[in-house]
């Protein structure tokens, strides 16, 4: 059963899921290592392009583009060619309109924590139709949705439930890092937060732990690499393009050693803004144990009723012929 598992995409090209369950530890899986990492490294080359461009030119996008398109490239990332392109086109202007809405309410603190709340409860509640629409959050189509409403908009529905459980702790960790002045890095609070909270508590769990560890070596190595090759675009880019590639091709395969990829990503980029290496380093470590601490919590305060099926075997999330 395991391995023919790991021979199936994890995603028809509809963007229905099979599953997205974090592996043990020290496990590998669900999708094998060899082809994911080389599926990585493809869709790395377009993040490597633009990083030439923006780091090689000292444009005043100092990364930004490159960002916006590895985080464009995550829903589509197992797909055809042409669904990926698709998925991606899709995406792209929906990223584009989500940053500027981030940038328009994070100039005070309600308005953050509302608009991260209520963009966070649609993102949880599209596990319900898609998990694709879920790593993507915001593409979501009206009709696909409103499939989902029917069966769904009870608070006895695991997916009602999460979409507020979800939109509830983003919003939290928004108030948090305000409340706490971590302006530089108070992000880390709500992006832990965000790739760790799923429909099942136990898989929650399970992520928590990945995600500190991950976290923690991705801090280690970042640090380092960031401090040695200091000032060397060439360097720092392709390191920003590895840790990209790694990032797509560890997602399906080994989630502790994907956060570490990714966290890796995160603080390069940051050192390209000009940030000396080891500053802040304490907060990045506050951030991610407080996107833990809020991320646990808020499934011990409000679980899912006695008896309910979760959401990765319900018809729509799991089988291979789904």
């Amino acid at each position: 059963m395991p391995s023919r598992r790991s021979s199936q995409p994890l995603f028809n090209t509809a963007g229905t899921a099979r599953s997205l369950r974090a592996s043990p530890l020290f496990a590998i899986g669900p999708a094998q290592p060899g082809p994911a990492i080389r599926r990585g490294f493809l869709l790395s080359v377009p993040i490597g392009l633009t990083l030439i461009f923006e780091l090689g030119l000292d444009t005043e996008s100092a990364g930004a583009i490159a960002t916006a398109a590895l985080i464009n490239g995550f829903p589509g990332m197992d797909a055809p060619a042409r669904p990926r392109a698709a998925w991606q086109a899709a995406g792209a202007p929906l990223i584009g309109i989500a940053a500027a809405l981030g940038i328009l309410s994070s100039q005070t603190g309600p308005t953050a924590v509302l608009a991260l709340g209520l963009l966070g409860a649609l993102a949880g509640f599209c596990f319900s139709v898609s998990l694709r629409l879920a790593i993507l959050g915001l593409s979501v189509t009206l009709g696909m949705l409103l499939a989902a409403l029917r069966a769904n908009l009870t608070l006895e529905s695991q997916s009602a439930r999460h979409a507020i459980r979800f939109g509830a702790a983003l919003a939290a960790g928004v108030a948090a890092y305000w409340l706490l002045g971590m302006d530089d890095h108070g992000y880390w609070i709500p992006l832990t937060i965000l790739f760790v909270m799923r429909p099942e508590r136990g898989e929650t769990d399970h992520r928590l732990i990945l995600r500190a560890v991950g976290t923690v070596v991705g801090l280690i190595l970042a640090t380092a690499i960031a401090e040695v090759f200091d000032g060397s675009e060439l360097v720092i880019g392709a390191v920003l393009t590895v840790a990209a590639a790694f990032s797509f091709g560890l997602l399906t395969v080994q989630y502790a050693l994907f956060t570490a990829a990714i966290t890796t990503y995160v603080v390069v980029i940051s050192t390209t803004l000009g940030e000396p290496a080891f500053r802040a380093v304490d907060e990045r470590a506050t951030g991610t144990v407080l996107g833990i601490l809020i991320a646990f919590l808020a499934w011990r305060l409000w679980p899912n009723p006695a008896g309910t099926v979760d959401l990765a075997s319900q018809p729509n999330m799991g089988g291979a012929g789904s």
